[in-house]
């Protein structure tokens, strides 16, 4: 039976004293080391004097908190595309008025932004422990600069790259002559190049390694729920749209793959499929685009909260 005038000694005196004068001080009393040991054990079940949890501490530059300040600059872009986009009025005049050097700076500044925005999601796996959120968001920001540079190689080439007339209008004239089955028997995808097949591989590739991402990065979200606030909350709203996100690219890739192999007719029927539902899709469309607005709120606040938690 644990002694009560120990277990209260001990209660009182054991944040102020070492262990070893505590129970030196006890058997000193007239008590023996098995009442030491018990109330000891007592304590340790309450939970009473244990070493509260050591929360690491990042110092130096603060990329969480630039992180969320860049989330926030993010948000209020795509707040004001889809502001624009509701009224009827779009982005074209915009980009039409910068000039195209101005759309390049343009871009170049939006990517640079968003991978800042990313890697303060690193820094916060680091000082949380969590690999899911590490590899996620840096591999996403890895993704984003291949594809950057590889639609930069893709536009430089072909913009020196000359098109054979007569392979253009065998081409757009239908002289390779389509099949019953729908498929061209002047060769596949219509008369489409080489490049063509091999540069759409690439980038469903890409696409299907940034889902995998995008999934990991969700988990890994949700997970550090326990230790920064809104975490859970944005992990999960992060997930609904990754689920979206992986419907449309299996069936953006699957009518790719029908426009590869050159299936004309089931291209074609998918394409009425499509047209059929033309309201839905906008109003699904708008909708996926406000839950990425409030997901990416809840992201900045996320980053932010990581950042008075662990940076100094």
């Amino acid at each position: 039976m644990v002694s009560p005038v120990v277990l209260s000694y001990l209660r009182e005196n054991r944040a102020r004293y070492s262990i070893e004068a505590l129970r030196k001080k006890i058997i000193d009393s007239g008590y023996t080391v098995r009442d030491f040991n018990d109330a000891i054990a007592s304590l340790d079940n309450e939970g009473v004097g244990r070493a509260p949890e050591v929360v690491p501490v990042s110092t130096g530059i603060k990329w969480m908190k630039i992180g969320g300040i860049l989330g926030v600059v993010l948000l209020l872009i795509n707040f004001a595309n889809f502001v624009l986009d509701l009224a009827g009025i779009g982005t074209n005049s915009f980009f039409q008025g910068i000039g195209n050097a101005g759309v390049i700076i343009f871009l170049i500044l939006l990517v640079v932004v968003t991978c800042l925005f990313l890697f303060g999601f690193f820094r916060l796996g680091k000082m949380a422990s969590s690999k899911a959120l590490r590899v996620s968001s840096l591999g996403i920001i890895i993704i984003i600069i291949l594809l950057i540079v590889t639609v930069v190689g893709l536009t430089v080439s072909s913009s020196m790259t000359t098109l054979d007339p007569a392979t253009f209008s065998s081409t757009m004239t239908g002289n390779a002559v389509i099949d019953l089955d729908g498929t061209s028997a002047g060769g596949p995808s219509f008369g489409l190049p080489t490049s063509f097949h091999v540069w759409s591989i690439v980038f469903i590739i890409f696409f299907l390694i940034l889902m995998v991402f995008g999934w990991m990065f969700s988990i890994g979200l949700i997970k550090t729920g326990d230790k920064v606030r809104f975490s859970s909350t944005a992990g999960w709203l992060q997930l609904v749209l990754t689920v979206i996100g992986t419907v449309v690219f299996v069936y953006v890739a699957y009518l790719w793959i029908l426009l590869l192999a050159g299936s004309f007719m089931a291209l074609f029927s998918a394409g009425l499929s499509l047209a059929g539902m033309a309201d839905f899709i906008t109003f699904a469309s708008k909708a996926v685009v406000v839950l990425s607005l409030v997901a990416m709120l809840f992201e900045c606040l996320v980053l932010f909260a990581a950042s008075k938690k662990f940076e100094r």
